[in-house]
């Protein structure tokens, strides 16, 4: 029955007794692949140990920790760490300093910290000088590779010292940040710096007086990361440092550390206005005098930064002159303050802000964010629904995604549910009486497609060896003479033969269009169609399906695509489609382009009509890989009992294959266990891993059987490597 799947087949199915112990004959069966004789097989096996993290895996991965192969002490160790048992603290610890290879160190030194190895900070300070004589090194590495990994050595024992919390250790770290032919540690160093108590804050606070102001910034923003007393007077002195750059990183590290947290009003003075931005938003409480300092500042973040802040308080808290000056901000300020102010005012006003908001909507002289911001804080329809045909794209786009939220939010049918329906069916905006899209829109466009006749001489000279044989015999008589199998052995397919007439194409002169125009009477209904998809109700549905009949009688890609995937999105939210979508859908997933037909096969499942599953099973045969595996997820949702998903598991085409898989998967029954198991092996094991993954879900002890025995069956050496790496997925958290 399977005969492309078979290969990996044979595995006898799991006897009921074992099932219990599954997990420990997993651990048993791995541990032993992991004294194998091959090196691929043993680096899986640890690696599948460190996933399974079972105690009785701890003493083979410590023996692998002595492998010849340094990838798999590597892995052997990455498995130790992930374990946690202390058992392995002292084998790690022998790796670390007499292991030549620089992985199994960086393995070993991240599992020591995790385990906090009582030795680990005595034997990592070591490591922060180069080359220490008490450790051993690959002396040959930097002469085979180029780089001598100390250096990450360096930074992993930096960091490891952080999360001990070895203040000890801070006279090494700050002799290795001085150390003049050492690399730059500062920006891994000073963190951990900040996690060593008392003495790596003083530590820190030295830095403050350095003459590099990126060592004074980078020391500043990890004081401003810690909370208490010492740190905190550090914080003050960086706060004057002569350096807005040094400044700047103190604030916005206090602000991300805890954004309610309040910064000292003095900023508010500062001559940086980002920082004086930032100050306005996070002080402290606003008195009538720091109102009018932010009011009177003469940078526009700042007043911007303001505003939000002055409408972040309670509405009869707001000073009176405050409010006046937002709505003159609107009209006056500078682009961030009156987009600020946009948002802003309807706090404030209510209702009443509609009709200033409005003005600026349809300023065509206002900045676009001036605008958009007006436009985003309203919920006037009748003040979105003139900006569906405003000639700026992006509010356009803006005032449709409002009224999806309209008119998904109110009871069905709603205004906003109109206007949306309006401009999908195109009655907001009407095409032109006459197009002629052969003619250049400009005539800018067409001095660009103009070429002198120099550009042309230019064009026909050869840029490259091929071109230059191709031009020599002539295109047709070299395409003809390396087809000749009977000359050559060869023969192009006629992908080649594209590319080869591809080659002989010179780019045409001139500045090229990155985006194309799309004319309001087709982008409205192009985007209400897909907006419309976010909207659950039958009629939105409905009128998809009526636009889509009419795209498919036309030339009209974009709205086929558009209208199948909204509604696929309304099926899979409502459980299912009207039956008048039926008949449109089928002739969709026919018809179509192949973007359509895919979308079309996808809301078919939702059509709830019996005649849908003979449509899926005939595009189980079809040329289109992507339409075979949503053919293949849309019967299985439909509960096609019977479908021979089991003959697409040997599906070119993996999209195919995990479709068919998943659909077994579903049904859950001993045949689909078996096939899943086989398919788990077949094709060299190209797919085991999700395999693995939904017979995780179906029976994860009887599958941990199944590939036990798989371990343990020396006739199947070869297909070993497939059964541990689906031990691993079977037990992945």
């Amino acid at each position: 029955m399977l005969d492309q799947v078979k290969a990996g087949a044979g595995a006898a199915p799991p006897d009921p007794d074992r099932r219990a112990g599954a997990n420990a004959n997993a651990v048993d069966a791995i541990s032993d692949v992991l004294q194998s004789d091959v090196d691929i097989h043993r680096c899986a096996a640890a690696r599948a140990l460190g996933v399974m993290r079972d105690a009785r895996a701890v003493e083979p991965l410590i023996k692998a920790l002595l492998d010849e192969d340094p990838d798999v002490r590597t892995d052997a160790a990455e498995a130790l760490a992930a374990i946690g048992d202390t058992r392995a603290a002292g084998p790690l610890l022998e790796n670390l300093i007499g292991d030549p290879c620089s992985d199994v160190k960086q393995a070993a030194i991240r599992s020591l910290v995790a385990m906090e190895h009582p030795d680990a900070a005595t034997w990592l300070v070591k490591f922060l000088s180069w080359h220490h004589d008490d450790i051993a090194w690959d002396d040959e590495e930097y002469y085979e590779g180029g780089w001598d990994s100390w250096v990450d050595l360096q930074i992993a024992a930096t960091k490891g010292l952080g999360q001990l919390g070895a203040a000890g250790a801070v006279p090494a770290i700050l002799a290795a940040i001085e150390d003049q032919d050492g690399q730059d540690l500062t920006e891994a160093a000073f963190p951990v710096l900040a996690q060593m108590g008392d003495a790596g804050v003083a530590a820190l606070a030295g830095f403050l007086d350095d003459n590099d102001v990126r060592r004074r910034r980078r020391a500043a923003a990890s004081l401003a990361s810690l909370e208490n007393a010492v740190a905190r007077s550090a914080v003050e002195r960086a706060l004057a440092d002569p350096s807005a750059e040094v400044r700047l990183a103190v604030v916005r590290t206090l602000v991300d550390r805890n954004s309610g947290d309040s910064l000292p009003v003095n900023l508010l003075a500062d001559p940086d206005p980002e920082i004086r931005a930032l100050a306005a938003v996070h002080c402290r409480e606003l008195t009538n005098e720091t109102v009018q300092m932010l009011m009177d500042d003469p940078a526009d973040a700042v007043q911007a930064a303001a505003i939000t802040r002055i409408a972040s308080q309670p509405i009869d808290e707001i000073p009176v002159e405050g409010a006046a000056w937002i709505e003159r901000c609107l009209q006056d300020g500078g682009e961030e303050a009156a987009a600020a102010a946009a948002a802003a005012l309807p706090l404030i006003l209510g209702v009443d802000a509609v009709g200033a908001l409005s003005q600026v909507l349809n300023d065509e002289t206002r900045a676009l964010p001036v605008r958009l911001a007006a436009l985003r804080e309203s919920d006037d329809v009748a003040a979105l629904i003139p900006a569906l045909t405003n000639g700026e794209r992006q509010i356009r786009m803006t005032a449709l995604s409002i009224l999806g939220r309209l008119a998904a939010s109110e009871k069905w049918p709603n205004v906003a549910s109109a206007a949306l329906l309006a401009a999908l069916s195109g009655e907001l905006a009407s095409p032109p009486e006459s197009t002629d899209s052969t003619e250049p829109d400009t005539k800018e466009e067409q001095t660009d497609s103009a070429e002198p006749e120099d550009a042309k001489e230019m064009d026909s000279y050869p840029t490259s060896s091929w071109q230059a044989i191709m031009a020599a015999s002539g295109a047709n008589d070299a395409r003809a003479e390396l087809g000749d199998t009977n000359e050559n052995g060869i023969r192009l397919t006629q992908a080649d033969m594209e590319y080869l007439a591809l080659s002989k194409q010179t780019p045409r002169k001139g500045r090229a269009k990155l985006t194309r125009a799309v004319p309001l009477h087709l982008d409205l209904p192009w985007a209400a169609a897909k907006i419309l998809g976010d909207v659950q109700e039958r009629d939105a549905a409905l009128a998809l399906t009526v636009k889509l009949e009419a795209a498919l009688s036309s030339d009209d890609k974009p709205m086929r695509q558009a209208a199948t995937d909204s509604l696929a999105r309304i099926g899979e939210k409502l459980g299912g489609l009207p039956a008048e979508t039926f008949p449109v859908l089928a002739r969709a997933a026919a018809d179509g382009d192949q973007v359509c037909r895919h979308l079309a096969v996808r809301a078919l499942g939702f059509s709830g009509n019996d005649q849908a599953r003979d449509i899926f099973v005939g595009l189980l045969r079809d040329k289109d890989s992507l339409i075979r595996a949503e053919a293949i997820t849309a019967l299985a949702c439909v509960g096609a009992a019977g479908s021979s998903f089991e003959d697409h598991l040997g599906d070119q085409e993996r999209s195919v294959r995990l479709a068919a898989a998943d659909a077994l998967a579903k049904q859950r029954g001993t045949g689909a266990f078996d096939l899943l198991i086989e398919y788990t092996f077949a094709g060299e094991g190209r797919d085991r891993r999700p395999a693995a993954r939904l017979l995780r879900q179906i029976d994860r002890q009887a599958a941990s059987a199944s590939f036990v025995h798989v371990l343990q069956d020396a006739s199947r050496l070869r297909e070993r490597i497939i059964a541990i790496e689906a031990l691993e997925e079977l037990y992945m958290t």
